[in-house]
């Protein structure tokens, strides 16, 4: 998952979006600037849908 994972007490934890230096941080931040979404468009939503791409084109099309 991008950044938000849940931890064994049923929490979330953003801790992904810290590790190595913040690089997951910013190449969110850079995806959500050159898809043109508001800034209100959350990280994790970004991710999301990211994520939905790679896998839509990267193994087939999802019906």
């Amino acid at each position: 998952m991008c950044g938000a994972v849940r931890d064994g007490s049923g929490s979330y934890s953003t801790s992904a979006l810290r590790e190595d230096n913040g690089i997951l941080h910013r190449r969110l931040r850079e995806l959500r600037y050159a898809a043109g979404p508001p800034e209100t468009v959350s990280l994790l939503r970004v991710c999301d849908v990211a994520v939905r791409m790679s896998h839509h084109t990267a193994t087939h099309s999802c019906r």
